[in-house]
């Protein structure tokens, strides 16, 4: 798949599937829209790392997103770090 804007180079992109393994993730979620997506993972990835610092559990990994229920005006997001597991649900 290849996208580019006039007078850009083009962009190559690849996709592929894989399993991972089960992992302990501390996340926030919530509905948005699709204009409000960057704004929100600004607020939601800092608020978890936050959390994560304040109460003692370690990360185990880099920053993820997730996105479903997806229709014409918008989807949910959880955006989260995994971390070791026997963190607490809350």
């Amino acid at each position: 798949m290849r996208h580019s804007r006039e007078g850009d180079e083009p962009t190559s992109y690849s996709f592929t599937t894989e399993d991972i393994v089960e992992m302990t993730v501390l996340c926030q979620s919530g509905r948005v829209t699709y204009a409000e997506v960057g704004d929100i993972l600004g607020k939601m990835l800092p608020a978890v790392f936050g959390y994560a610092m304040a109460n003692g559990i370690a990360i185990a990994g880099a920053p993820m997103a997730r996105y479903s229920d997806m229709d014409a005006e918008g989807f949910t997001v959880e955006a989260g770090l995994p971390v070791t597991p026997g963190a607490e649900e809350t």
